[in-house]
C-alpha cells in the first residue's frame, strides 16, 4: 500500500471537520432524546456531554482554518 502525504492545513481541516460533525450528532441525539423522540440512557446522556465538551475545547484550543473557529 502506497503512502497518502497531506499537507498539514489539510489535515487540519479533516480533523476539525471530523470533531464538529461528531459533536453535532451527539448534540442532535441529545436534543432529541430530551425532547422525548426516544430514551436516552442516563449514563449515555452523561458521556455524550463529556464527549461534547472534550470536543468543543479541542476545536477552540487547535482549530482556526481560514479564520473560521470550529
Amino acid at each position: 500500500m502506497k503512502p497518502i502525504t497531506i499537507d498539514g492545513e489539510t489535515a487540519d481541516r479533516i480533523t476539525a471537520l471530523a470533531l464538529a460533525q461528531h459533536r453535532d450528532f451527539l448534540v442532535k441525539e441529545i436534543t432529541e432524546a430530551l425532547d422525548g423522540k426516544y430514551h436516552l440512557h442516563d449514563s449515555d446522556l452523561g458521556f455524550y456531554t463529556r464527549l461534547i465538551k472534550a470536543f468543543n475545547l479541542l476545536l477552540e484550543e487547535y482549530f482556526e482554518i481560514n479564520g473560521k473557529k470550529y
